[in-house]
């Protein structure tokens, strides 16, 4: 009796440590799927934004203080931006040098967002290594998923960069639900286990008492009942 009191709550644990292991291990899996997924999608949304840029011109240069491809004159003209969120759901950004001129991401007060620098992980890919940037980076205190490919002129010279990106909690509010689900599932089974073990422990201990109890009742009457 005493090795089966102990073993339940090994058997418990044991099984515990089972399903939330299965658990994690799947959350993850999905959270890695669910990145890989968030680039790739912002990748295609970032080759849509040069598609629609090169609708208007080839060659990017910086004329009188205003980023210009081809004849089209990009500083404070929201077409292209607006088109990208009204296609992709993304917020995108033409920026010259490292400064927003043309977007659809709002400040606090509801304006666009112009004249806001670019700062955080894609600076230094961008303007010092002239390399695109994927991933995450915070934009007014928030963390996006995005992408960032640099402009460069005729002489091959970085002016610029592209953006394109989505809040990372929207992107993730799916995996959150999902997640969600799983704990509660996990943590379901998990207390019908213990349930079920503690239930099963309380009848198997009835069944031996009554055993022990018919056992003693038999032996009463062999030894203390005389016979007819």
């Amino acid at each position: 009796m005493k090795i089966v009191r102990y073993l339940v709550p090994i058997n418990v644990f044991l099984v515990a440590l089972a399903i939330i292991s299965a658990t994690t291990f799947f959350l993850s899996e999905i959270y890695i799927d669910a990145q890989e997924k968030a680039e790739h999608i912002l990748d295609n949304n970032i080759r849509t934004f040069w598609e629609l840029i090169k609708v208007k011109g080839n060659n990017f240069r910086v004329v009188n203080g205003k980023l210009m491809v081809g004849d089209y004159v990009l500083n404070g003209n929201y077409e292209l931006p607006d088109k990208i969120k009204e296609l992709t759901g993304c917020s995108a950004t033409v920026f010259m040098g490292d400064t927003r001129v043309s977007t659809n991401l709002l400040t606090s007060d509801g304006s666009r967002a112009v004249g806001t620098g670019l700062h955080g992980a894609a600076h230094d890919p961008i303007f010092r290594k002239g390399q695109s940037y994927r991933g995450e980076t915070m934009i007014f205190g928030v963390p996006y998923l995005s992408a960032y490919d640099p402009i460069r002129d005729v002489n091959g010279k970085v002016i610029g960069a592209l953006y394109v990106g989505v809040k990372k909690a929207d992107f993730f509010e799916t995996y959150k639900g999902l997640r969600n689900s799983l704990l509660f599932t996990a943590t379901l089974l998990i207390m019908l286990f213990t349930v079920i073990s503690v239930l099963l422990v309380r009848y198997r201990q009835r069944a031996e008492q009554v055993l022990k109890d018919s056992e003693a009742s038999l032996q009463a009457v062999i030894h203390g009942a005389p016979f007819p």
